[in-house]
């Protein structure tokens, strides 16, 4: 039984740290979509 838990303990670490993961691919992704946002609107100034 103690086993079990513990690999259930496990697991969710490791989707933990997968969300965690993807948690700061996605904040990157629209960092990277705001800047070129912004160089777009810069564009259509000139």
């Amino acid at each position: 039984m103690l086993t079990y838990f513990y690999n259930m303990a496990k697991r969710v670490d490791r989707l933990l740290e997968a969300v965690i993961e993807m948690n700061g691919k996605y904040d990157l992704l629209l960092e990277k979509m705001d800047r070129m946002e912004a160089l777009l609107r810069e564009r259509e100034k000139e």
